[in-house]
């Protein structure tokens, strides 16, 4: 069940989600990352504007919607999602959470991480 409440922070405790909860969806390697990736991909997109939001600050929304991710797999996640480095600010991500903003398309999340090609997985 995503959560819904606005203003949430990251939180530096890796067990614990942004409002205080106990992590759904802890992750301690990037290879737990990418085999819960399906259904961290499916939180992503149950949650109202949950692309738009993934796109704005992937982290703090992960973080959000309870993947608490280990440091040195957030560090990694951060190299790999380099695209992501023009996308909007923490303010457009507030207006979104906060209903005042709403996006003229949605985002629908395929996949997070880019998956390896045949030769660099040999």
């Amino acid at each position: 069940m995503p959560v819904e409440k606005s203003g949430l922070q990251p939180s530096r405790d890796s067990s614990a989600v942004a409002d205080g909860s106990k992590a759904r969806i802890p992750v301690a390697s990037i290879e737990e990352f990418r085999a819960k990736e399906p259904r961290i991909v499916e939180l992503i997109n149950s949650t109202p504007h949950g692309g738009e939001l993934f796109l704005c600050d992937p982290l703090r929304f992960l973080a959000e919607i309870g993947v608490a991710l280990q440091p040195d797999v957030r560090k990694k996640i951060e190299v790999e999602l380099d695209l992501l480095q023009g996308s909007p600010t923490a303010a457009a991500y507030d207006a979104i959470r906060s209903g005042e903003f709403h996006p003229a398309v949605r985002v629908n999340v395929k996949g997070i991480l880019r998956r390896p090609s045949r030769r660099e997985a040999k």
